[in-house]
């Protein structure tokens, strides 16, 4: 039987966790961290994981308005630089800084409640 797409999910923000855990001790055994080891894998594993349930929720907000703002944006061409510039911008900048703060974690939750319905 396939894996639901919540379940793989989950097992795909869990495997960037492991990766962060190891991006933290590195950082930190290369000295560009003030933290102890075992505290650097926990941020980094931390930062990982919430970021890449983050930055997916706040992608999908961001393409839904920008496709409902209509055709006024496309009229000249420094209003086409500005959006292609703030595209991918503001959803990677605000998709991070959502994920760290506390979004991840809710996003992770809906995604749990999700998988175990379709299970």
């Amino acid at each position: 039987m396939a894996m639901n797409p919540a379940r793989a999910r989950i097992w795909a923000g869990w495997l960037f966790a492991v990766s962060g855990i190891y991006i933290g001790v590195a950082l930190s055994n290369a000295r560009q961290l003030d933290a102890p080891t075992p505290v650097a894998a926990v941020l980094g594993a931390y930062m990982v994981w919430s970021v890449t349930w983050g930055i997916p929720a706040v992608w999908r907000w961001w393409v839904g308005l920008i496709r409902n703002l209509g055709c006024f944006v496309f009229a000249t061409p420094f209003g086409w630089l500005i959006l292609i510039l703030l595209f991918f911008y503001i959803p990677l900048v605000g998709g991070y800084f959502y994920g760290i703060l506390g979004g991840g974690i809710y996003e992770y939750l809906k995604t749990r409640k999700i998988a175990e319905y379709l299970d």
